[in-house]
């Protein structure tokens, strides 16, 4: 076939596929399949597209977004589908009428405009979503979820959104637009207006925080819009995004492990591969840290934490909707040949590539010996190139304890002992990269090996 004649049917092909949905259709089926995990898949799928299946759209964005006006005008004038309007400021205020303790609550996060309870938020909000669900009936929701906890109740419950518009505000725009919420006649609360300018401030920082843990949940179906603009400008972006089609093709979700000695920028790597294929960086190290509550105890000697612990609470993790759908980059795990066979044998899951990073033993201590962490957010600087300019984080960084020598030589030889037991297995996608060149270069090596 002549090149003008495969563009002329690649360009049919696409046209074909666009008018018919097709694209839809298989994330919609994929999406099933993830959350429902028949016994029998083809007889699933067929009833999947026999039925009409209920679509979702989240809205998302910073205070005096408008958020609510924009959907409520999509919920009456979209063109495809009706959809039923979930107002979350709307269910909260129904809420405080009836006085009740939770109301209570909410009450008293609105008086310094901070955001209420998850649990609280969860509870009011997904009773709305179940019954909808329940119905068949399409539903389009504003400010929820806002943080990491909520996006995790709903991608548990199986509610995965079609679309998640996030509106993109300046922050001095929001300060302001927070600033006429609170003198506005429809205020709920009043508020000192010399409060006003602090109030506003840690408002913005609030959901600067909380929305990052939103974002890792929902990689690779947010649509940002420029929330700027006048309101009736906005509306027509947010419409012509929900048009769009999807045009990536099913693909299996990647299955990525990262594996290196303490030093050798795994996490570092792991985090980048994250944001560039979108999928899930799950650190296990972070995961224990929270959950473990001697961890530091058991590690600051050297020893590792139990495989029963590590398990359970990794599994936990994998088992979750978005690491399902949009695959995951492993870090911190496997670290031994019980937790290698427990991820492949027991759970079922076959990683798609092993990337080693290779780094010597001096330059591990190096680099570990030059590091320092902040204890309050966990983020490390380094002792020689980027401490931090804030007097305050400065006086308290600290060395990790499982830094020290003694605990990175045990570290170091649990790692090597596993690694010549790891060589041994077969039918894995197995990759070395030296990890010694600058980050950058790593990074581009890992790329071509994955792309590849």
């Amino acid at each position: 076939m002549l090149r003008d004649e495969k563009l002329a049917y690649q360009d049919e092909l696409e046209k074909y596929m666009e008018e018919n949905e097709i694209y839809e259709i298989f994330e919609t089926m994929m999406k099933t399949l993830i959350i429902s995990k028949p016994d029998d898949p083809i007889p699933h799928l067929l009833d999947t597209l026999q039925k009409p299946q209920t679509k979702r759209i989240f809205i998302m964005g910073p205070p005096g977004s408008k958020r609510k006006e924009h959907i409520l005008t999509l919920a009456d004038n979209f063109e495809d589908f009706k959809y039923e309007a979930i107002c979350v400021g709307d269910l909260l205020n129904k809420e405080i009428t009836k006085k009740s303790d939770m109301g209570k609550k909410i009450v008293a996060a609105r008086k310094t405009y901070s955001y209420p309870e998850d649990d609280i938020v969860i509870e009011i909000v997904t009773k709305s979503i179940e019954q909808l669900e329940k119905e068949k009936r399409n539903w389009i929701i504003e400010g929820f979820p806002r943080t990491r906890k909520q996006a995790l109740a709903l991608t548990e419950m199986g509610f995965i959104p079609d679309r998640m518009i996030l509106l993109d505000v300046k922050d001095e725009l929001t300060k302001e637009r927070i600033k006429q919420n609170l003198t506005s006649e429809e205020a709920i609360v009043e508020v000192d207006p010399e409060k006003i300018p602090s109030i506003s401030q840690d408002a913005l920082e609030e959901y600067q925080t909380h929305i990052e843990g939103v974002k890792e949940i929902y990689k690779g179906i947010i649509c940002c819009v420029d929330g700027n603009q006048k309101q009736d400008i906005v509306l027509q972006e947010i419409a012509r995004t929900l048009k769009l089609k999807i045009v990536n093709t099913p693909k299996r979700a990647p299955k990525i492990i990262l594996f290196g000695v303490p030093g050798s920028g795994v996490s570092t790597q792991a985090e980048k591969i994250s944001k560039k294929f979108n999928v899930i960086h799950i650190q296990v190290n972070s995961l224990l840290k929270s959950k473990v509550e001697n961890y530091w105890e058991t590690t600051k000697k050297g020893d590792p934490i139990p495989d029963k612990v590590v398990l359970e609470i990794v599994r936990e993790r994998l088992e979750m909707t978005d690491a399902k759908i949009n695959g995951f980059v492993l870090d911190g795990f496997p670290l031994n040949s019980n937790q290698m066979s427990f991820l492949i044998n027991d759970w079922g899951i076959k990683p798609s590539q092993l990337i080693f990073l290779e780094v010597s033993d001096h330059k591990a201590y190096e680099r570990l010996e030059d590091q320092m962490f902040d204890p309050v957010t966990g983020i490390s600087y380094s002792i020689t190139s980027n401490l931090p300019e804030d007097e305050t984080i400065l006086k308290r960084l600290m060395r990790s304890p499982e830094n020290e020598h003694h605990v990175l030589k045990k570290s170091i030889k649990r790692y090597k002992e596993f690694i010549l037991e790891l060589q041994d297995t077969k039918g894995l996608s197995k990759t070395t990269i030296n990890g010694e060149n600058d980050p950058c270069t790593v990074f581009k090596d890992i790329c071509s090996e994955i792309d590849s």
